[in-house]
This record gives structure tokens, C-alpha cells and sequence, in this order.
């Protein structure tokens, strides 16, 4: 089995035929792949891909509460919590109490946070597309979206 490695990034090689049919191994690897990509492009910034999707969601939705962040992205509190603390210090997000719940906090983007996103916004979803998933077709890309968008809408109900 021939073995590419780079400085910093997993051994690819070529996978046995019998793993090549297991979905959760297939998406677990591409996952893997996946996180070590974003990672790296990301860390001249010195944050993690999760800090970046935290800044989409808020582009998105405005200001969220840290338990809407965490339900939003499917991230626990006690990581989300260390999210939240970075993005604070870097000046990307601001918290302010709820006004409808004391025991809560509103989290929202900064002007230099809004200004991050949309420097970062187009070069992450070439990524998505050109890096990941090189050789598909667009139409593929569409078939896989409609089928990973399926999958996640099952596990959201159960």
C-alpha cells in the first residue's frame, strides 16, 4: 500500500475494498480529511473551523442565545463555552444579557466579526466544493447535499 503523508496531516493511502463499503467509515474518513482542511486554513487565524461556523450561524441568524449556538451546530455547552470565550477575545463576538432571560446570554457578531466572515466566507465554500469534493459534478454535489441533508433532518427528530 503506497502511504502519501505531508507535515502535519493524516496517512492516506489506499483503503481495502471491504471498508470502502461501510457509509460511517466512508463519511468518518471524509470527516477527518475534512477537519484537517479547514483546519489548516484557519490556523494562520489562529481559530478552529467550529469558531468560523459559530460567526456563519450568527451571520445568519442574528443574535442567538449559547444554547441556540450549541443546539445550531450540534456542539456541547462545555466546548461551546471555550468557542464563545475566544471569539470574544479576538473581538469577533459580543455578550450581552437576555432580555427575556436572566440566566442567559445573547451572543452576537461585532463589526470586526461580520468583517472576518465575509473575508473568509467565499474561500470556505470553494473549499467545500473544489477541495473536498473535487471530483464530483455539480449535480453530484446537489445529490449529495440532498442526501447528507436527509440523513442530519433524521437524527434532528430522533
Amino acid at each position: 500500500m503506497k502511504k502519501k503523508k505531508t507535515a502535519g496531516s493524516m496517512v492516506r493511502g489506499t483503503l481495502s475494498p471491504g471498508l470502502l463499503g461501510l457509509k460511517g467509515f466512508m463519511i468518518f474518513k471524509l470527516g477527518q480529511f475534512i477537519q484537517e482542511k479547514t483546519e489548516n486554513y484557519f490556523n494562520e487565524h489562529k481559530i478552529k473551523p467550529r469558531h468560523y461556523l459559530v460567526l456563519a450561524l450568527l451571520r445568519e441568524k442574528g443574535a442567538l442565545s449559547q444554547q441556540q449556538l450549541c443546539e445550531g451546530l450540534w456542539i456541547d455547552r462545555a466546548t461551546m463555552v471555550g468557542v464563545i470565550q475566544k471569539l470574544t477575545r479576538l473581538g469577533f463576538v459580543r455578550k450581552r444579557s437576555h432580555p427575556g432571560d436572566k440566566r442567559a446570554h445573547l451572543v452576537s457578531l461585532t463589526p470586526k466579526g461580520t468583517e472576518f466572515h465575509a473575508a473568509h466566507e467565499a474561500a470556505f465554500r470553494q473549499l467545500d466544493t473544489e477541495a473536498f469534493f473535487p471530483s464530483l459534478s455539480k449535480e453530484d454535489h446537489a445529490k449529495l447535499l440532498a442526501i447528507l441533508q436527509k440523513s442530519v433532518k433524521s437524527l434532528e427528530r430522533g
